[in-house]
Parts: C-alpha cells; sequence; structure tokens
C-alpha cells in the first residue's frame, strides 16, 4: 500500500509520525510517497486535516484519509495520540470502511474550489450587500458581514458557532447561513439557517471587492480582480475517509461536544 503522512511541527506530532514510519519500515508491501498515494495519515488536529486535503484535491476520490490527533478537539480524527498502537495494528492488518463526504463547491468565474468544512464570503468592516439567488430565481438581498456555506460534516465547526444546526453526514444537502446580518425595517433577510438540497445552487451577485473568500484554512482577499457573481452548491466530488474501527456519528458527537459528569 501507498501512504504518505502529514504532520504537523510541534513535537508529539513529530513523536507520532517518527513511530508510525518506523513501525512501518518492517513492512515491504506498506511504500512511504506523496506520488498518489492510496492511504493519507494526518498528523495533528482538524486544521492540519483540512490542509491536507486540499493538497491532494486533484486526485480527492483516489485517496484514503485517516487522522490521529495530537491537539485538543480532533473531530475529524479517528485516533488520539496515545491511540497510536492500536491505529498501527488496524492500518496492517485491516481493510478501512470507506466514508465519502460531499465538498462544497464554489465557482467563481470559470474557476472552482471545493471544501470540506464550509466557504465564506466576507467583508469584515463593511457592510457587504448581495443579491441572493436559488436555483437562478430571486431569493432575497442580503446585507451584514456575509455568507457561511457549510457541508453536514462541517455543521459542527464555524457554522456551529453561528448557532446553527448540526446535521448528520448522511444527509445529503448543504447548509446557508447568514453572519452578522442586519435586520431592520429596511433591510430584512431570512436571518436564519437554511438547509438546502445536493440539487439546488445559490448564486450570489454583488460588488465583491476587499471580501474575503474562502474556506477550511484558505481564503483569499478580493484586490485587483473584479468579482460580481458566486456560485455555491454541493458538488459530487467526495473526500474519503478510512475508519480503521467502528465510527458511529452520534458518538462521535456526544464526545466531542457533550460535557461529561
Amino acid at each position: 500500500m501507498r501512504y504518505f503522512i502529514a504532520c504537523n511541527e510541534d513535537k508529539k506530532s513529530k513523536e507520532v509520525f517518527l513511530k508510525i514510519k518506523n513501525f512501518l519500515k518492517d513492512y515491504d508491501s506498506f511504500i512511504f510517497t506523496e506520488e498518489n498515494p492510496e492511504i493519507v495519515i494526518s498528523i495533528g488536529g482538524d486544521g492540519r486535516f483540512l490542509k491536507i486535503i486540499r493538497k491532494f484535491l486533484p486526485i480527492i476520490e483516489q485517496v484514503g484519509f485517516v487522522g490521529i490527533s495530537t491537539g485538543k478537539l480532533g473531530y475529524l480524527c479517528d485516533y488520539k495520540s496515545e491511540e497510536v498502537d492500536d491505529f498501527l495494528h488496524s492500518f496492517v492488518s485491516k481493510t478501512p470502511f470507506y466514508d465519502g463526504r460531499n465538498l462544497i463547491k464554489m465557482k467563481i468565474g470559470k474557476d472552482e474550489d471545493y471544501f470540506l468544512n464550509e466557504c465564506r464570503i466576507e467583508k469584515i468592516f463593511r457592510t457587504l450587500e448581495m443579491e441572493v439567488l436559488i436555483n437562478d430565481e430571486y431569493f432575497e438581498n442580503y446585507s451584514g458581514n456575509g455568507l457561511i456555506f457549510s457541508s453536514p460534516t462541517g455543521s459542527t465547526a464555524y457554522c456551529r458557532s453561528l448557532n446553527g444546526p448540526i446535521i448528520n453526514f448522511h444527509q445529503n444537502g448543504f447548509l446557508m447561513g447568514e453572519i452578522a446580518p442586519i435586520v431592520n425595517s429596511v433591510s430584512n433577510s431570512l436571518n436564519s439557517f437554511l438547509l438546502l438540497s445536493d440539487k439546488d445552487k445559490v448564486t450570489l451577485k454583488g460588488d465583491f471587492s476587499m471580501c474575503s473568500i474562502g474556506g477550511d484554512h484558505f481564503n483569499f482577499i478580493v484586490t485587483k480582480q473584479k468579482i460580481e457573481e458566486i456560485e455555491i452548491s454541493l458538488s459530487d466530488k467526495r473526500v474519503v475517509l478510512a475508519h480503521y474501527k467502528k465510527f458511529d456519528f452520534y458518538e462521535k458527537l456526544k464526545n466531542s461536544f457533550i460535557k461529561r459528569s
């Protein structure tokens, strides 16, 4: 099996990296390579996981991803750093269960980008005004800091901090939410999260100069280019998570977000 390891630079992450690398040296069938790996092991936290997914976007559906958390939450990671021995035993002896997660697609002109958790369009220091269309039909005029579009996987990330709903990743749709909307008698939008289907397309029209556009630890500021229209939808492209042990959505949710007594 061809595998690659993406690792944070802190001491604990490097120790886990070396332990995995040294262990797998004794297995001739496991080849460490950055060229077309079958499995990518992410060591760190959710930030590291999201960054390495972006690295392999061109071949995203040919790669399985598994995470080992050396940080705090590690929601996207199946293993904690102290469980690395369990992971290694399973890695060399078991066939993983593959779990596909749809990506959010953002289209600007001819350019397309993809996000596992969410993408955002924001203007922090000035009001962002735009027209929102759903399936090419007018829906609303929005004024505020910006909009967030989240996949079911990303509904537990920034979306949750905005009091958005948590969506089971088996639900094939995506969320649209407002970030600090202006709601008064003059400017009034939905002011709520909206769950869209996997067939829906959202089109944003406006002046996006000096906006921050991006997500999943990647963004750019619109400066010289003129952007007046952005399309958001749920892509057919999927990130494939490789589970080497039992994975249960509600158990993961409980362990990650509900304080135990």
